[in-house]
């Protein structure tokens, strides 16, 4: 029994030293808190970058305005005369041209020659031209005598009203109101029915009238 006990000691003494001199080679790690200073640590920027600046409009673009102007092109009327576009009426063969509203729509009819002039009614007034009259038929309009006379613009014309107007054995007609005036060769003859005088936009056509040299 002793010897076992002194077999024991002996590889005691032996391994402790072995075991003594393992344990001193063991390193212990330690953890470092340290930030190294080539790493930054990541932080929640709440920076604006300004790499995307704001949408600009384009020139280009611009808002739609609506116009209320009115167009050059097309005047309203003042106190009842148009002065819209004209257009221009010419009678080569009696020698005579007038300007009218390009909305007054004038009508040819023929033998004897008269024009159809309608402006804002439903019923026109007639020009009308003939080189076949006689000496009296320059003062007198249906056998009634001239009432006055009217200038307008270059011509100066005698006027006749025919309030019953113009009556025979069958009956009358509507009122009459008529202009007539004779240049050269040619007697001219404007005539109103329902009418005792000219409207605005009537006064304004015949304003123009005038001869052709």
């Amino acid at each position: 029994m002793s010897n076992k006990i002194t077999v024991f000691c002996r590889c005691a003494v032996l391994v402790l030293p072995l075991i003594s001199a393992a344990c001193s080679s063991i390193v212990t790690p330690v953890v470092s808190t340290n930030v190294s200073p080539s790493e930054t640590p990541s932080v929640a920027s709440t920076n604006v970058y300004l790499t995307e600046a704001p949408p600009m409009v384009s020139p280009t673009e611009t808002s739609s305005v609506v116009s209320t102007n009115v167009s050059p092109t097309e005047t309203p009327p003042v106190d009842g005369f148009v002065t819209s576009p004209l257009a221009t009426y010419t009678n080569v063969e009696y020698g005579f041209e007038f300007d009218y509203p390009a909305q007054v729509e004038v009508r040819v009819e023929g033998k004897p020659f008269q024009l159809l002039v309608y402006t804002e009614s439903a019923d026109p007034f007639y020009i009308r031209a003939t080189r076949d009259f006689l000496p009296g038929d320059v003062t007198y309009f249906l056998d009634t005598s001239s009432t006055g006379e009217l200038v307008y613009g270059p011509c100066v014309w005698l006027t006749y009203y025919l309030p019953k107007g113009y009556a025979d054995a069958t009956g009358a007609s509507q009122p009459i109101y008529a202009l007539q005036m004779k240049a050269e060769d040619v007697l001219y003859s404007v005539v109103f029915y329902n009418q005792d005088s000219l409207t605005q936009v009537q006064g304004q056509i015949l304003s123009t009238f005038r001869l052709l040299e």
